[in-house]
């Protein structure tokens, strides 16, 4: 889940002291416009898609208190909220319907740097099919996707471990980017 204290606008500029790992996993995330209700699964692609009220290029930040989190297993990742920390959200784009989610590259820098590069097709085929299997996955536990919710969809490229005074850009192309900075101690701004 995204927990609203945690959620952020690009740029971002988050306390390292925060975190006992910077991790960072560029995703494709999606605010829902239209409700898909558990009574009306299962869904088609295209009535997920319709639902989608625009598409946002993100970074999640992972975390956990588990000294390696390479080795958590798969009920504690779950249990720790999948690892899921902090979400940065970039700015949303509406008219994305004829873009090829799954074929558009995305690419992530670290400190200006390029670190990794990815597709939407890296997200089991496209997120626009990750969104859609979520859609009619959640009825089993007798719940939908309501308007207003932010899905986030599934790093599309390699975890990126960062340390404090890093800086994470993500470039989605013509979905734009996102950022977040991670500045060392006394050079937090209040």
């Amino acid at each position: 889940r995204l927990i609203e204290g945690r959620v952020a606008t690009s740029p971002a500029r988050l306390d390292p002291a925060r975190f006992s790992n910077l991790l960072v996993e560029t995703e494709f995330s999606f605010r829902i416009a239209r409700a898909l209700p558990a009574h009306a699964a299962p869904f088609e692609l295209d009535a997920v898609v319709e639902a989608v009220g625009a598409v946002i290029p993100s970074i999640e930040l992972a975390d956990t208190r588990f000294a390696d989190w390479r080795r958590v297993a798969a009920l504690d990742a779950a249990a720790d909220n999948a690892l899921g920390s902090h979400w940065v959200g970039g700015a949303e784009l509406e008219e994305f319907r004829a873009l090829d989610l799954a074929q558009l590259e995305v690419t992530t820098f670290v400190n200006g740097r390029e670190a990794s590069r990815g597709r939407g097709a890296n997200v089991i085929g496209s997120p626009l099919l990750a969104l859609r299997w979520l859609a009619n996955e959640l009825p089993r536990w007798g719940r939908g996707l309501e308007p207003g919710e932010i899905v986030t969809t599934g790093c599309c490229m390699d975890i990126l471990e960062l340390a404090p005074g890093d800086a994470a850009e993500a470039d989605f192309g013509p979905l734009g980017r996102v950022r977040v900075e991670f500045p060392v101690s006394g050079t937090m701004r209040r």
